[in-house]
């Protein structure tokens, strides 16, 4: 009862750490996932980051080429008419619609004072540009004018349009001088159907050293080397388009945010919106304004592993296992019991054969021999014939009844009954050695002088036991093994068949056959399968004379040796056992081998 109680605690203990585990796995797998989940993301965001600010360099370069192909000529009013031609052939070079898809328009404008205001477009007009507007008087400020102006699409300016009468235009217009850095604004114009328009500002300068100036009078020597400012109106959907393009689909959605904006400004692709546990937000400096990134795994995403599900099966998985360990605990303590058990019977069982062979022998051997003598001094005494146990001594002169009852007769029968207890035990005991695992000391061994002392034991000979075929073969096998095994055969011949007993003996190539056949009635159909069943017996008039044990301890015998025994039918009548044996490959030279 308590290794069952053990076994319990132990299942118990088993299944509570089973779970604790499991559950520390499906914490661990979580967080395990989510790590590689979260780095995945922000791999993917480092990248998109790299390829917006990329495309950003790529637009400003574009601008600085311009700027550099108009730092020529003179100042002022008078230097603009060759620029003209200047600007409209390089910008034709830089193939717009193609290289760069989200510029609207490229423009150039210059600074002009209230008063040369009319004087440039009087020259404007003189020179065959009727489109240039006439710009608003009034402004003691100064004006940025566009001058030249390159369309990809309609994006309603045109030349003379004044950049400063929007306040947030003019306010970048300025830090973009100061600064001699680029400056985006959102485009006052808007257009493209309500998308979101940025002015891309770039300043150019007499000489590159102007930008470059540090220092307190770095600001008015700017101002007094100004030519002017090349513009890009750009399309922020199409940049962020145009900046993704050969990143592979499938994975992440991004968001364009800017500060001064309340919605995107674009999205990749369209319609996406950034949410969930894995979305990223990181800022990107654009031209003097601050653009945000989101980026967040698209639905079925195959870059992104749910950690839920994998962590579920991996809890149940585990609770199932440690289910099972403690059931298998609870099983191998009842297979440890049942083996104590077993073990407990087998040592009982061998107290019982060691009980049987001196305690139940040495009583049977007494009753056998002082009845035996008794027998033979009363045979003595009467001069009778004496008789045999199976056959007493019919009553006949000289013989005294005692009652009702022939002294001599009655000894024999008490004799007999002895000898077949005694078989008995033998067999019972035979069988037990056979079941706790016989002795086998295999050698070679003579056919012909196994039979010879087999028929000697069985106290028959003559015309009851006919042995002139049994060849001088050789078997390996166990002496004593053979001897029993030939015995009990014959034994059973002469109880349960009918004389003669033939036995022949024979070896072909690698086996040594041996069989004995009756002239009986044989053994009945029914029971054939059951021939070497352990505690059987056929139903015959002299059933009773046997235990059940002869023919199961001679198939074990037979196998111990390597052999095999068989039963068929004699012809015409009768019962034939064959046993074949592995045939012995050494031939002693002297018989002592054998022995």
């Amino acid at each position: 009862m308590l290794g069952l109680w053990g076994a319990l605690v132990a299942a118990v203990l088993i299944l509570c750490v089973g779970t604790a585990g499991s559950v520390v796995f499906d914490r661990w797998w979580s967080h395990t996932v989510a790590a590689q989940n979260a780095q995945r993301m922000d791999q993917s965001l480092a990248g998109r980051v790299t390829r917006v600010t990329g495309n950003l360099t790529r637009y400003l370069d574009a601008l600085r080429a311009v700027g550099a192909s108009l730092q020529t000529g003179t100042d002022g009013v008078g230097g603009t008419l060759g620029r003209d031609q200047r600007f409209a052939s390089f910008v034709q070079g830089l193939d717009l619609r193609h290289r760069y898809t989200a510029m609207q328009a490229l423009g150039w404008q210059i600074p002009v004072s209230e008063f040369g205001a009319a004087r440039l477009i009087g020259q404007q007009h003189a020179a065959g540009n009727p489109s240039v507007r006439t710009i608003p008087p009034g402004r003691p400020a100064g004006y940025a004018v566009l001058v030249y102006q390159y369309d990809t699409e309609p994006v309603g300016s045109a030349p003379g349009d004044d950049r400063r009468a929007d306040p947030a235009v003019s306010a970048a217009l300025d830090r973009s001088r100061d600064t001699g850095q680029p400056a985006m604004v959102p485009a006052p114009t808007a257009a493209a159907n309500g998308r979101a328009v940025y002015w891309l500002l770039l300043p150019v300068y007499r000489t590159p050293a102007a930008a470059a100036s540090s220092g307190p009078g770095a600001i008015p020597a700017r101002r007094a080397a100004l030519l002017g400012w090349v513009s890009a109106q750009i399309r922020a959907d199409r940049f962020l388009t145009e900046a993704f393009t050969g990143v592979a689909p499938g994975n992440v959605g991004v968001q364009l945010l800017d500060d001064g904006h309340p919605v995107p400004i674009a999205a990749d692709p369209e319609g996406f919106r950034s949410h969930g546990p894995y979305a990223r937000t990181v800022e990107v400096p654009a031209a003097g304004r601050v653009w945000r990134l989101h980026l967040a795994p698209l639905p079925g995403s195959v870059s992104i592993q749910d950690p839920e599900p994998a962590a579920t099966v991996g809890l149940a998985g585990g609770i199932l296992l440690a289910v099972l360990l403690a059931a298998m605990t609870v099983m191998i303590s009842a297979q440890a019991r049942t083996a104590r058990a077993l073990r407990t019977a087998n040592r009982r069982s061998a107290d019982m054969v060691a009980m049987l062979s001196h305690d139940a022998r040495q009583p049977l051997t007494t009753i056998i021999n002082y009845s035996q003598l008794v027998l033979e001094d009363w045979q003595e005494a009467t001069g009778t014939t004496p008789g045999t146990p199976e056959s007493p001594p019919a009553p006949g002169p000289g013989r005294r009844p005692s009652g009702d009852y022939d002294i001599p007769a009655s000894l024999a029968r008490v004799i007999g009954a002895a000898n077949r207890l005694n078989n008995l035990v033998d067999d019972v005991l035979a069988t037990a050695r056979l079941d706790a695992g016989p002795t086998h000391n295999a050698r070679p061994v003579l056919i012909t002088q196994t039979v010879a002392e087999a028929v000697s034991d069985s106290g028959a000979a003559g015309m009851l036991i006919d042995a002139s075929a049994v060849e001088p073969v050789w078997a390996y096998g166990d002496p004593t093994h053979l001897r029993q095994i030939a015995a009990n055969l014959i034994g059973n011949a002469l109880k349960y068949g009918a004389p003669p007993v033939t036995i022949t003996a024979t070896t072909a190539g690698e086996q040594v056959t041996l069989e004995i056949c009756d002239a009986g009635p044989g053994v009945p159909a029914a029971f054939v399968d059951h021939l070497f069943d352990r505690f059987t017996q056929a139903a015959t008039g002299t059933a009773a004379q046997g235990s059940g044990f002869g023919l199961y301890i001679v198939q074990r015998l037979v196998e111990v040796n390597g052999g095999h025994i068989g039963y068929q039918p004699g012809q015409p009548t009768g019962a034939c056992f064959t046993v074949t044996l592995p045939a012995a490959t050494h031939i002693p030279a002297t018989a002592d081998e054998t022995a």
